[in-house]
């Protein structure tokens, strides 16, 4: 999606730069799947050698697994694509910025979406409609707001990528905030 932006001309000069930073925290990530699947094979060769046989992965531990071996808890947090306005406001629930967003699959298409839980600032989403026309899909965040990791009512920005991208209330300043975030990596169609 990135490159796609790019050939567009739709994205500002580094958001191919983010690229090599977030895949370094997604190989760090395949690198320790890899080591704990390693361990529990060495333990089942050990235990084949020793006739001592470890307890077996609790149903906890073998979620956990699938869902680090499916790639299902990578996060981006720190990547300078995420972030959370007022900045540096401590996530009431997870999942936070970085985080991928737990019903990514509800959603059409490969774009942005911008979901708002609760009411929201009127002027402030007409503006975005204007400014993200073609990318940036803005409708109402459907279901329970803790989903998105928020405590009540906001917006949450989920990238193309599934990831949330960026978090803040829905009232006009953090609506406002949404629009910088954009504006850091992405041209507006009005520019």
């Amino acid at each position: 999606m990135k490159l796609a932006l790019e050939l567009r001309g739709r994205s500002r000069p580094g958001l191919l730069d983010s690229f090599a930073a977030e895949r370094l925290a997604a190989d760090r990530h395949v690198l320790m799947v890899s080591d704990r699947l390693h361990q529990l094979a060495y333990r089942s060769v050990e235990s084949a050698r020793t006739g001592i046989v470890p307890d077996p992965p609790t149903e906890a531990e073998v979620a956990a697994m699938v869902q680090s071996r499916s790639m299902l808890d990578v996060s981006y947090a720190g990547s300078s694509l995420v972030g959370e306005y007022p900045a540096g406001t401590p996530a009431p629930r997870a999942p936070a910025p970085g985080d991928r967003y737990p019903d990514r699959a509800a959603l059409a298409g490969a774009g942005h979406h911008l979901l708002l839980f609760g009411g929201a600032d009127a002027a402030g989403i007409d503006r975005l409609r204007r400014r993200w026309r073609g990318l940036v899909e803005i409708r109402d965040g459907v279901g329970d707001p803790g989903r998105a990791g928020l405590a009540a009512g906001g917006a949450v920005l989920v990238r193309p990528d599934g990831h949330i991208g960026f978090r803040a209330p829905a009232d006009s300043a953090g609506l406002g905030a949404v629009d910088s975030h954009l504006d850091s990596y992405l041209v507006p169609a009005n520019a």
